[in-house]
């Protein structure tokens, strides 16, 4: 499902992981 778009959450799924989800890891130490 990589690439995909949920309608429901508004968020794009990069990998099985939301953009936010991916954005939080990169911001953690």
């Amino acid at each position: 499902m990589t690439g995909m778009w949920s309608s429901k959450t508004r968020k794009t799924y990069v990998g099985g992981k939301s953009l936010v989800e991916v954005q939080m890891e990169l911001r953690s130490p």
